[in-house]
């Protein structure tokens, strides 16, 4: 019973907040579908998100020229080491939208059809109501990051840099399982 009261405030919780982030998370969702970018020339749109990220006080580092990896640290550090990695993509495809909306795409023949703009959004959302809590966090690390895919091979393996990985790693330098 008390472990789902605390589930329970835990919700409550996460809905106020955001409530209170709704039409910044609604005004990030429209910029991005306006603004769509092909996979591997998210350009402006990983300037757009690593700006939200610099906003929220995050370090990111970049990866592939578009992806980014960003980390939130908890500042009630668990002793098992708990990892949370959340991802979303970012790139958009090549249809022109027929949608007449103030949002519509500004780039002919590309589109969010997809919901990248969306995955995008929610994860920025995430960000900020985790990193604005994360006295609350018994987390080392929120890991956020973006997939790094093409449209002909459904992902490809870019190497990580090591020191980004350290975090990950238990005290006596083992991976986390």
């Amino acid at each position: 019973i008390f472990l789902k009261r605390i589930l329970i405030m835990i919700k409550e919780q996460i809905q106020e907040l955001s409530a209170k982030i709704f039409n910044e998370v609604v005004a990030n969702r429209r910029h991005l579908h306006a603004n769509p970018e092909l996979s591997f020339h998210e350009l402006q749109t990983s300037v757009f998100v690593a700006n939200k990220l610099e906003e929220l006080g995050l370090e990111y580092h970049k990866m592939a020229d578009t992806g980014l990896v960003a980390l939130i640290k908890g500042e009630k550090p668990s002793d098992a080491g708990n990892v949370v990695a959340l991802r979303a993509d970012m790139d958009a495809l090549p249809i022109t939208e027929e949608n007449n909306v103030a949002y519509k795409s500004t780039k002919d023949g590309i589109m969010h059809a997809c919901g990248h703009d969306v995955h995008t959004t929610c994860l920025l959302g995430a960000a900020k109501i985790l990193s604005e809590n994360s006295s609350a966090l018994t987390l080392r690390y929120l890991q956020t990051l973006r997939e790094i895919a093409t449209e002909k091979n459904s992902t490809t393996i870019f190497p990580v840099p090591i020191d980004l990985l350290k975090p990950f790693l238990k005290p006596d330098g083992k991976e986390l399982t």
